[in-house]
């Protein structure tokens, strides 16, 4: 039932009318996907549910199959095992189409970058880094706001990760997608010590950081000095 319920919610009523075909796929049932190649498959219509079937079942022997059987190749093919299948050396089923599959490895390593800032991993954001990503604005990591990798470090406050960007070229001033600025983001950030946060603050303040959007009074923004925390609605 899982099955069925996974082809047709991807695919087309036309292609649901092959499920059956589909479900052995997922299923793991070789014979049958054997029997339907020497009786010939529609490729057209129906190799590219198969596939994915396939790989979302973890049926990496009928896949492999599949590739070697005579299948046309699509370009979505690169992606969808290159993000979704276990089994990586299926690719090498495929020609190589490196305008295809660079986008998708420097994509994995903004991931893996980004990934590293949040887990305060130094050594793995050193690794991953992607200098000529340092500025650029993104969502790969699912979030409901778009960022750039300082305002990812600034909602840690790991002053080793922030002062790494920057000396990789990372501005400050910088806003995401809600237009809040790094020392806004580092000024609200509760998760962490009062002394790093403070830390934090007064490094990228040093540097010319702005907080954006500004806070009012002298009590509010000397307390934000010693590394008080903002509420975010402030």
């Amino acid at each position: 039932m899982s099955g069925q319920f996974f082809v047709s919610k991807i695919h087309s009523r036309v292609e649901i009318e092959t499920t059956e075909l589909g479900l052995a796929a997922f299923d793991g049932r070789t014979e049958v996907i054997k029997a339907a190649i020497e009786n010939g498959i529609h490729w057209d219509s129906e190799a590219a549910h198969l596939l994915v079937a396939a790989i979302h079942g973890n049926q990496m022997e009928i896949a492999r199959l599949l590739l070697r059987s005579g299948m046309p190749v699509r370009d979505f093919f690169y992606p969808l095992i290159f993000n979704w299948s276990p089994d990586q050396t299926l690719l090498n089923e495929l020609p190589e189409r490196p305008e295809l599959m660079l986008p998708l490895e420097r994509g994995r390593k903004l991931y893996r970058f980004l990934l590293s800032i949040t887990a305060e991993d130094l050594p793995e954001v050193k690794k991953n880094l992607i200098k000529d990503k340092i500025n650029e604005e993104s969502g790969v990591l699912g979030g409901q706001v778009k960022m750039r990798p300082i305002h990812y470090a600034a909602r840690k406050c790991n002053l080793e990760i922030i002062s790494f960007l920057v000396e990789e070229g990372a501005k400050i001033n910088t806003l995401n997608e809600e237009g809040k600025s790094v020392l806004r983001l580092i000024a609200e950030c509760p998760s962490v010590e009062k002394e790093e946060r403070r830390e934090c603050y007064r490094y990228i303040e040093n540097l010319g950081g702005q907080l954006v959007p500004p806070v009012h009074g002298w009590f509010t923004k000397w307390s934000l000095r010693r590394g008080m925390w903002l509420v975010a609605s402030l």
